[in-house]
């Protein structure tokens, strides 16, 4: 497949988009797929020169309103379609490729497929699988007086210190409608970045500099009227559940059990079952508010 990659100085538009000292180059031939590249990255997608190999391409085969492409990557992949794919078809697989080689081969930071939004200084971990209600809580919760660190990849340093990389909410089809119910939502649909699955909502968050100490780890499952319950986790039962969504644990030592263990010492965990979102936040509120939690960012 390497033979297939087009060089990057053949490509007219080339970006460079960057989280935790990892990079990913892509380029493409189509300026329509180059302009929604770029919304769906936000401050963490630049230009990229074209002296450098590229680790992903899309090359149109047909052009106009309905563009087509082939995928073309660095690193063999068999699961790659081999056949032409539609614009909303590409822009599934360009979050999904990227998110990919950002955490292949690192090795320095804890990867994880979380949630995280901060409020105070403090940030809060939603570490969950699909269909857990992930991204509905995390459309909901920047209506709350939260910051939004990302919907779906983040990094912890070994002090604790969370960052989120922030890309566009990738909304599902079955969940739009709740969360075109979200009034700071609502008009975003508008600039919607259409996928296979459903769509892109552009970023509205914050840069990957703003680092926050990680306070609450929160196991969430949502389920249609569910009674709110809060489950306290022991520290082996909160580090257990976050190994479970650890991205890049073969690149670790021991599988990142000691690092993760580290992080997580002194930080409380619960499993949370809600079917309403005010009664979640109001919990999460109450707790965050606490003064012996986790000190805050900036002495805060």
């Amino acid at each position: 497949m390497n033979s297939e990659l087009p060089n990057s100085a053949d490509l007219p538009h080339r970006y460079e988009i960057r989280f935790a000292g990892q990079r990913v180059r892509l380029g493409t031939d189509s300026s329509t797929l180059a302009r929604d590249v770029c919304r769906l990255y936000g401050e963490h997608c630049g230009a990229a020169s074209g002296t450098e190999p590229l680790d992903l391409a899309f090359v149109r085969t047909e052009s106009g309103e309905e563009e087509t492409f082939q995928m073309r990557l660095r690193k063999d992949d068999t699961t790659a379609p081999t056949r032409p794919i539609t614009r909303p078809h590409a822009m599934a697989l360009v979050r999904e490729r990227v998110q990919y080689d950002l955490v292949d081969e690192h090795s320095e930071r804890l990867l994880f497929h979380s949630a995280a939004a901060a409020r105070n200084g403090r940030c809060v971990l939603f570490p969950a699988s699909s269909g857990s209600g992930k991204t509905t809580l995390a459309g909901w919760i920047q209506g709350q007086g939260y910051q939004l660190l990302s919907d779906e990849l983040l990094a912890i340093d070994a002090s604790g210190i969370v960052t989120g990389f922030p890309q566009a909410l990738n909304v599902k089809h079955h969940g739009m409608d709740v969360l075109r119910g979200f009034p700071w939502l609502s008009s975003r649909f508008d600039e919607a970045i259409p996928t296979s699955t459903g769509c892109l909502l552009p970023w509205t968050g914050v840069p990957e500099n703003h680092g926050t100490p990680l306070a609450l780890v929160v196991f969430p499952r949502f389920a249609e009227g569910e009674e709110f319950s809060v489950t306290p986790l022991s520290l082996g039962l909160t580090v257990s559940g976050l190994l479970e969504t650890l991205l890049n644990a073969r690149n670790l030592p021991n599988m990142g059990v000691p690092m993760v263990s580290s992080v997580c010492r002194g930080v409380p965990g619960f499993r949370v079952r809600y079917g309403n979102l005010d009664a979640l936040g109001a919990w999460l509120d109450d707790f965050l508010d606490q003064p012996s939690l986790a000190p805050a960012a900036n002495g805060g």
